[in-house]
């Protein structure tokens, strides 16, 4: 499974109405696109990580999945709009099926969900996440 995990701070000045608006291009991207387990605007409830309060957390079937998402319109529409009112942000990706992590079999592993992606998604694209 493919997960993708942003995490987000906003800059001055986002109200209710910013929220929402994030909030519905969530239901619609998880209505409306093939592949995602889950997708969730959410706020964080660990007091241990304030400076990320904010996060988008998705679950995708495959790495093909991903890719479609990362190009689709209401995806793009979703980082235009956001990207705005975001004052810092973190991107995690992972397959979790990758293998273990520091292992020679995990490595390659990561290596070969990274050439996936590369075959599959548009150069400015993976440039824009990978590069």
């Amino acid at each position: 499974m493919y997960q993708h995990v942003v995490l987000f701070r906003y800059g001055q000045g986002v109200g209710e109405d910013v929220h929402r608006r994030i909030h519905d291009y969530a239901e619609r991207i998880r209505s409306s696109l093939d592949g995602i387990v889950s997708y969730a605007y959410c706020r964080n409830l660990n007091a241990k990580s304030a400076d990320y309060p904010y996060a988008i957390v998705a679950a995708f079937d495959s790495v093909e999945s991903f890719a479609a998402y990362a190009a689709a319109p209401i995806h793009r529409r979703l980082v235009e709009f956001s990207m705005q009112y975001i004052g810092d942000i973190a991107i995690h990706d992972f397959d979790s099926g990758a293998g273990p992590v520091g292992s020679a079999e995990g490595d390659a592993a990561w290596q070969g969900v990274r050439d996936r992606l590369k075959a599959l998604m548009a150069p400015e694209d993976y440039e824009t996440y990978y590069a």
